[in-house]
């Protein structure tokens, strides 16, 4: 895995450098200046989500995030894999198997978390709020600009 992407006007590239039994060593790079290596569990593919100068690089439970000012990195450990990050404000909107997380990358916390309690099979963006769809084949609508507050069908908070 090569990829170079753009972020506020900063080449990043992500390399794969070694692939071992149980990992992926990824390394990585800002306008040409190495910064680090990041590890991932191998059977995760890493994916990207980039917002201005900040960078998400995920695989499994781990979040790399990317700063391409600063030329600098931090991985954040979560307790839920990652298959989702969606941009909302300044903030990133995280689904995992089996909840949704506001997370600040900048400060590298969680502002608001919402558990499903049934393993999430899809989500996306439906006029601001985040929709979420389980294996049994309910659907959810969150809204983030209200700490991931649950709505119900009429677009009313549920209580």
């Amino acid at each position: 895995m090569n990829v170079e992407v753009v972020a506020a006007g900063h080449v990043v590239t992500i390399r794969e450098c070694q692939v071992g039994e149980e990992e992926r060593t990824l390394a990585l790079e800002i306008d040409g200046e190495f910064v680090g290596d990041v590890v991932f569990v191998k059977y995760y593919g890493p994916s990207t989500l980039i917002t201005n100068h900040l960078i998400g690089l995920w695989a499994g439970t781990l979040l790399c995030v990317i700063d391409a000012n600063e030329k600098k990195f931090r991985v954040v450990k979560r307790d839920d894999e990652i298959y989702r990050i969606y941009p909302f404000l300044s903030l990133w909107c995280i689904q995992g198997e089996l909840s949704v997380e506001l997370f600040d990358p900048v400060a590298h916390v969680v502002s608001a978390h919402y558990d499903h309690r049934e393993v999430i099979t899809a989500s996306w963006w439906d006029d601001n709020l985040i929709c979420v769809r389980d294996f049994a084949g309910a659907t959810v609508c969150l809204d983030p600009a209200n700490g991931l507050r649950r709505l119900g069908r009429s677009g009313r908070p549920i209580r």
